[in-house]
């Protein structure tokens, strides 16, 4: 990992863009609800919004046809047709963008250039009184989130959230009978969730609770449908943040090769986010839990980052998701010698231990991470040529090291925190050892034999530098 001066962004109030029933787009000032008519969009009857990180707009109509929007005079121009009908909710993951059925509720990609769709996920347990339910608003949480407003057919409002990795939905909050519908649905830059309403108001909710935070009135009150909100930046003093390492400094390939890791902090803790697609074989929900449950326990908790006045402890967070830029993993049945790219749903590699599905795993991720293997055979630091057959990225897949989490430490020294120290967690204790002598695998961990890890955290999300007192 290499530092790079970047300009980081101070937000002023947000912008946003909506869509109305007499199919203008309005461009609105999110923090004074002050309005102006951008242009009349033609086309069909559109209700919903999304923008890209580059600033491009995205509508789709009541007949599923997806256009792009001219910021500047509101034309609307069609891409082509995604097959669904009725589509409500229109946001970004990333680079992808998702959509969702008006009846059905269904998450779909949408190709940008064609317009053509390729399923996600179903939604399973909507709040469905009266005996059915309907998609109004959707906007994309994190990775693994979708949050949605949602008409039940007794006439109730909800917002709910969508899991897109199993499809199970989530009750928030059931708003009050008064309440105007909100057909727009969407998260500035600074992680406020921004409603706008069917009489012409701008909401902030919070996406927890679904508890109205505060309520502005726009200066052109009118029926609106879709909202895609983003922030006006600033730029201030250049501030060094972390890059990826340039293609021309790799060495021959890496492992994994994609940028679908980050790390981002709050008040407490420093959260490593590791997104992965599992293809091939359902593995079913029992072994995707085992997974998970074994890579965040051992990657989590086990290290703090101090800096003599404030601490924040380290963990992992893996979601298991089915889109975007992730690393992606496919999963054979049966018994198998996994390695980074191939996980096997009955015993991995000869180990016989009850924990082995989530030790394995855990020191897969740690090459999703960047981490060499640390045992005899292995794919070794060519620098080091370091054999640490306790650690979980040694043959005993025992536990993780400080040196595991440099990536974070280095971080946090560039950006001003020189004195920042490495302390283990309370309860700890980094020699414990691994599955017991005999139970080394019968062969070693397989791994690609010429390949160099690349830096260990590839993407950053956003920093917010809350303390906690040490």
């Amino acid at each position: 990992m290499i530092l790079a001066l970047v300009a980081m962004p101070v937000a002023a109030d947000p912008i946003g863009f909506g869509v109305d029933t007499t199919g203008k787009l309005t461009e609105i000032d999110l923090g004074s609800g002050l309005t102006s008519d951008v242009g009349t969009m033609g086309g069909g009857f559109m209700e919903s919004l999304a923008q890209d990180a580059a600033g491009n707009l995205f509508s789709a109509d009541t007949g599923g046809i997806i256009y792009s929007i001219n910021k500047t005079t509101g034309l609307a121009t069609v891409i082509g047709g995604s097959g669904l009908g009725n589509i409500e909710g229109l946001d970004f993951s990333g680079t992808t963008l998702l959509a969702t059925r008006f009846v059905g509720g269904e998450v779909v990609i949408v190709d940008t250039s064609t317009g053509t769709t390729s399923p996600v996920v179903t939604p399973v347990g909507l709040s469905s009184a009266g005996g059915g339910v309907v998609i109004r608003a959707m906007t994309v949480k994190d990775a693994s989130t979708l949050l949605v407003y949602t008409s039940d057919f007794a006439g109730g409002n909800h917002l709910e959230s969508i899991d897109l990795g199993t499809g199970v939905a989530t009750h928030i909050t059931t708003f009050a009978p008064a309440l105007p519908l909100i057909p727009g649905l969407d998260f500035a830059d600074d992680g406020t969730l921004y409603g706008l309403t069917s009489d012409g108001k701008v909401l902030t909710i919070d996406p927890d609770t679904g508890a109205i935070l505060s309520t502005t009135s726009t200066t052109l009150p009118r029926f609106f449908l879709g909202l895609a909100a983003n922030n006006q930046e600033v730029p201030e003093e250049p501030t060094p943040v972390p890059e990826d390492i340039a293609p021309d400094e790799q060495e021959d390939e890496i492992f994994g090769g994609s940028s679908s890791n980050s790390f981002s902090q709050n008040d407490q803790e420093i959260v490593i986010q590791v997104l992965v697609k599992l293809t091939g074989v359902d593995p079913g929900q029992a072994l995707r839990d085992e997974w998970e449950a074994g890579v965040e326990s051992i990657w989590s908790n086990q290290y703090q980052i101090q800096d003599g006045t404030n601490v924040y402890d380290i963990v992992l967070d893996l979601i298991f998701t089915s889109f975007g830029n992730v690393n992606e993993v496919e999963v054979v049945a049966g018994p198998g010698l996994v390695d980074l790219n191939t996980w096997y749903t009955g015993t991995p590699s000869g180990w016989v231990v009850p924990d082995a599905q989530g030790r394995v795993a855990a020191h897969e991720v740690g090459h999703m991470l960047g981490l060499y293997d640390e045992y005899a055979g292995g794919t070794l630091d060519p620098d080091t040529l370091l054999v640490d057959e306790m650690s979980i990225m040694g043959g005993q897949l025992g536990t993780p090291r400080a040196r595991h989490y440099q990536s974070i430490l280095s971080w946090f020294q560039a950006e001003g925190s020189a004195d920042a120290v490495f302390a283990l967690a309370p309860g700890f204790d980094p020699g414990e050892a691994g599955p017991a002598i005999g139970e080394i695998p019968p062969v070693p961990i397989p791994e690609p034999g010429t390949m160099v890890l690349m830096g260990a955290v590839t993407a950053m999300a956003a920093w917010r530098r809350r303390k906690r007192a040490a």
